[in-house]
């Protein structure tokens, strides 16, 4: 059977000279067969583009999530860290004004039962005269009538430094001490000997015990798990005071150790040695 085949013949207007094409069947079958797959391919594609354009649409508004969640995490942090700082003016104020947030009507250990100045009578809530900070020229005075016993005195207890006198708090206050950080239970001793003018329970310093060595010096021993001596008890230099614990307002065992001159705060690093630095 014959092979059917087509013409096309374009003949010029101005009646020039006229042109013929003759096209087999299967040629004209094979062009439509591939425009048709180059069409198929096409719209293929145009679906393809179309998907990948809407993940990445997706990917972009996961990404623009992701960083509007990190800055509620930050604003949450920082509120957190607002709130915080007001519980701790709220607590310095209620120390201030005799207050506290629960009452303790006794000193307490720290698995919560109730402990006496040495571990046994009921005690009342210690009443702390507040430190005062000394200017410049308050501190050359006081540091001078101190001068004799400068880097003299014994640590209180072995560990080291974390917070110094006279830095800043997050509440704008001045630390009127020196936090020694130290194993929970470790021995507190007297840096010198002296009569413990008061030992009990206070509201930030927890169990606290404050001891006069005489010439107008005080120094002052917070935040204990016990108290080992009683108010009235005569200690002498070395004798244990109490244990480091994390009574009162505190986040890990440490000791809080002040020393005070007629009233005045003094950096307790002027007056303990330096070798025994921790």
């Amino acid at each position: 059977m014959p092979q059917k085949s087509y013409s096309i013949i374009v003949a010029p207007s101005d009646g020039s000279r006229s042109y013929h094409l003759q096209v087999s069947g299967r040629l004209l079958l094979a062009a439509g067969i591939g425009l048709g797959l180059v069409g198929i391919a096409f719209v293929f594609l145009l679906a393809t583009y179309g998907s990948l354009a809407r993940k990445v649409a997706s990917v972009e508004d996961l990404e623009t999530r992701c960083a509007a969640l990190e800055t509620e995490a930050a604003k949450v942090g920082s509120l957190e860290e607002e709130v915080e700082r007001l519980r701790e003016m709220d607590r310095r104020v209620r120390s201030l004004m005799g207050l506290s947030e629960s009452p303790p009507a006794q000193a307490v250990g720290e698995d919560g039962s109730a402990v006496g100045a040495a571990g046994g009578a009921e005690a009342l809530p210690l009443d702390l005269p507040d430190a005062i900070i000394p200017d410049e020229g308050e501190r050359a005075t006081v540091e001078k009538a101190l001068h004799s016993r400068r880097n003299a005195l014994r640590w209180p207890v072995d560990g080291f430094v974390t917070s110094t006198f006279a830095e800043g708090r997050g509440d704008g206050g001045i630390h009127a001490g020196i936090d020694v950080a130290a194993p929970r239970n470790t021995p507190v001793v007297a840096p010198l000997a002296g009569k413990v003018i008061d030992a009990g329970w206070h509201p930030i310093y927890g169990n606290v015990a404050v001891i006069d060595h005489g010439g107008g010096l005080v120094t002052v021993y917070g935040h204990n798990a016990r108290l080992l001596v009683r108010e009235g008890a005569r200690v002498r230099e070395g004798d244990t005071v109490g244990l480091v614990g994390s009574t009162g307002q505190s986040t890990a065992p440490h000791l809080h150790f002040e020393t005070r001159k007629d009233g005045y705060s003094v950096d307790p690093l002027f007056l303990l040695k330096r070798k025994e630095r921790g």
